[in-house]
């Protein structure tokens, strides 16, 4: 009978096994680490309608290496651009609501997938008009009463007559009457002188017959 010869295996020391599988592996996690791609971190922001708005972007590298920040979509209903890490959201005339846009980091070896901003665009205040003034009220005054005329005493008569007043004659009125006087009296002496001359004339008349 042949005898068949195998041969024995011996087990390695913990610390060369160790070292074999480092020696396999190490280049496959270099290659990993060399390999790893930044990421993106997702953000949010408010503001008022009409109201340019500044929001901080983030980013991680796994290298270390530093990262360029870039616009990956477009707002649907705002204007967005991006200086540095941070990005410029303007929304446009008339909206307010909710709006996103998207971007990427790069470490310039790799760079990460897009990750989405979203703004929150509150609605403008409306301002009511001021109420119009209530109309005033009417001003009526009340009626003032009248104080009674005091009584008449026993010792004041109630009414006193006028004390008449005597008529005097103006100085032409005066001097008109005057003047008929005169003039009467002078035809009363022609008319006696008359008769007086009358009767001598017929007595001298039958003294002579």
């Amino acid at each position: 009978m042949t005898a068949v010869l195998r041969p024995r295996l011996r087990a390695l020391p913990g610390a060369l096994l160790l070292g074999a599988a480092l020696a396999v592996a190490g280049p496959a996690l270099a290659s990993t680490a060399d390999t790893a791609t930044p990421v993106a971190l997702p953000s949010s922001a408010s503001t008022a309608a009409g109201t340019t708005v500044s929001i901080p972007l983030r980013g991680t590298s796994p290298s270390g290496a530093a990262l360029q920040y870039r616009l990956a979509l477009f707002a649907s209903y705002g204007d967005v651009s991006i200086s540095g890490s941070t990005a410029t959201y303007t929304p446009r005339a008339g909206f307010s609501g909710s709006d996103h846009f998207a971007f990427l980091v790069s470490d310039g070896a790799s760079a990460s997938d897009p990750v989405d901003v979203t703004v929150t665009v509150a609605a403008p205040v409306v301002v009511a008009p001021p109420a119009p003034p209530a109309p005033a009220a009417p001003v009526t005054a009340a009626p003032v009463a009248r104080s009674a005329a005091p009584a008449p005493s026993a010792s004041t008569p109630a009414s006193a007559a006028p004390a008449p007043v005597a008529s005097v004659a103006s100085p032409s009125e005066t001097a008109g009457t005057s003047a008929g006087a005169d003039e009467s009296s002078a035809r009363s002496d022609i008319a006696a002188a008359l008769r007086a001359l009358s009767k001598g004339l017929s007595a001298a008349a039958e003294s002579i017959g």
